[in-house]
């Protein structure tokens, strides 16, 4: 089974990107499928002695493996349309400086502020940078500079920071092989829930879940392993 992850674009909804994190990898590898082929999408230090790392957000029409006991085992992708709704409406709400350390809840670390933000589309002449394996287009790239004393010394030069994962509110739209599925009552019941609230479940790429405030479970999107980052 294929979910296509989406949001909902009206500003006072709750679904979108929230954060961003920086995680590590081998906490996501022990919970989580982990993405060979992707390695080279982890973060990056681009430039050390200007402390800027470099990696991408998410990873367009890449399939991420996913495992719950709502709906066992299954996959989650994001397309190119909704990752620029999303990169839309995360700068729209101003989250650029949204950052926290391997997904603590309602806590953002100081000292780490965005400095680039772009979406790869190679008719617009933006593409992946030189240091990462070509992403496709519609793949979402950060760079963030690390004032922070404590996390570029203690997590970024020691390599225990591996990665970007983001963590928001996403709907969930069945789709598999181009054909119609049929779900079962709680999948019914979880798409209902979208329908009304605009969003299905809360969603970050940490192992651990926890629930939000509508009782609605938190799932890992599991991008450590991909979003991680270079440094300049």
């Amino acid at each position: 089974m294929t979910y296509e992850l989406d949001i909902n674009e009206d500003e006072a909804a709750q679904s979108g990107v929230d954060y961003v994190a920086l995680v590590d990898d081998p906490a996501i590898k022990e919970n989580w499928m982990t993405f060979e082929a992707q390695k080279s999408f982890a973060f990056k230090v681009s430039a050390p002695e200007r402390r800027i790392i470099t990696g991408a957000a998410m990873i367009a029409d890449m399939p991420i493996y996913r495992k719950d006991d709502v709906r066992g085992e299954y996959n989650v992708v994001f397309r190119k349309p909704v990752i620029e709704k999303i990169v839309k409406k995360w700068a729209k709400l101003n989250k650029f400086n949204n950052v926290n350390m391997m997904h603590e809840e309602d806590t953002q670390t100081e000292g780490i502020y965005c400095i680039e933000s772009f979406i790869v589309d190679s008719s617009r002449g933006i593409t992946t940078p030189k240091i990462f394996d070509k992403a496709p287009d519609g793949s979402w790239f950060l760079s963030y500079y690390i004032e922070n004393d404590v996390v570029w010394n203690e997590f970024i030069k020691t390599g225990i920071f591996k990665g970007f994962s983001v963590e928001g509110m996403f709907g969930f739209e069945i789709k598999a092989q181009a054909e119609v599925v049929e779900v079962d009552a709680d999948e019914k019941h979880l798409q209902t829930i979208f329908d009304i609230l605009n969003f299905a479940d809360s969603y970050t790429d940490y192992p651990q879940g926890a629930s939000n405030k509508q009782g609605l479970k938190r799932i890992p999107y599991v991008l450590g392993s991909v979003g991680g980052g270079k440094t300049k």
